[in-house]
């Protein structure tokens, strides 16, 4: 009789059993390490999470008073710019005071001249009521210089309105006219009909007088040529202003729109730069270029139509 397979048959159960008692043991321990391990990170996160917290509310404070330096610092900046601007416009309006002295005595010694006329001599109905007229005419040619000179001068609340650029560039020519022929500077315009611009009115004023009176100052020889054109391109308005002085060197264009740069002896270097800075407001560009040897420089502003700002005129 084979007795083999009867031991064999516990022996198996036995291996098994020991197996998993094994297995149980292994388990048990696992669980019991996992637990520890838990209950260690349970003690240690909430010690993370407080420090992290207080490391957010210090980093968050230290923004907060960054913010706050540099909104100070921008208001400081605004402020100091608009001091500048205004300190241009003044400065400018004080290159021009010959010049519009000159154009107020005109009308002056018209209207002296009429009233003499008048005042002296027999006239005829019709003759005296013409004469007044053209009094009439003169009086309100001073009015609107006077108050060309205010509104420029002063400093007001800025507010963008329509502007038509063929009148402003028309005006400016007005307050610069006595000085460009003193200069022996030749004005050349070629104005076509564009649509008008949302701008600040005296600021496209300051910026046009500041190019044109570039031209005066850089015309040396009693002799000089401006061309001034007008014209409209992809919903941009674009002015160009060109003169046949000399070229500006190829060291400063780099430079020309930086604040106190300057190539004159004389210049406080602040007229580009203010320029510069007010067309950008209006969201226009203003830049500069040499043509050539004995060919000029050419300052180009542009503009967006008020069309092109989804304003239907």
């Amino acid at each position: 009789m084979n007795w083999q397979p009867i031991f064999i048959i516990p022996f198996t159960w036995v291996v098994l059993l020991l197996s998993g008692v094994a297995t149980v043991a292994l388990l048990r321990q696992q669980s019991t390490d996992r637990s520890a391990v838990y209950k260690q990170a349970g003690n240690v996160l909430p010690k993370a999470r407080a420090e992290l917290e207080v490391k957010v509310l210090q980093r968050t404070a230290e923004l907060a008073r960054t913010n706050a330096l540099l909104q100070e610092e921008i208001a400081k900046r605004k402020q100091l710019e608009q001091q500048i601007i205004q300190s241009e416009r003044l400065a400018t309006l004080g290159r021009m005071a010959a010049a519009l002295a000159h154009e107020v005595s005109n009308p002056l010694q018209i209207i002296r001249s009429y009233l003499d006329l008048i005042m002296d001599f027999p006239l005829e109905p019709d003759e005296k009521e013409r004469y007044l007229q053209i009094i009439c005419c003169e009086i309100e040619r001073l009015r609107e210089v006077s108050q060309n000179m205010l509104h420029y001068a002063g400093s007001h609340p800025v507010q963008q309105q329509y502007v038509s650029v063929a009148d402003l560039i028309e005006q400016v020519l007005v307050l610069t006219s006595k000085e460009l022929q003193k200069r022996g500077v030749q004005v050349t315009t070629d104005i076509q009909d564009v649509r008008p611009v949302m701008a600040v009115r005296e600021q496209l004023i300051q910026v046009f007088l500041n190019l044109v009176i570039n031209v005066i100052e850089s015309t040396s020889d009693d002799s000089g040529l401006l061309e001034i054109a007008l014209w409209s391109k992809n919903g941009r308005v674009i002015v160009s202003f060109t003169n046949d002085g000399p070229a500006i060197p190829s060291s400063a264009l780099p430079h020309i729109f930086q604040p106190f740069y300057t190539t004159k002896s004389e210049g406080n270097g602040l007229g580009l730069w203010v320029s510069h800075n007010l067309i950008r407001r209006h969201t226009g560009t203003l830049g500069v270029e040499n043509l050539g040897v004995e060919r000029g420089v050419r300052f180009t502003v542009t503009l967006p139509a008020a069309s092109a700002l989804g304003i239907e005129i």
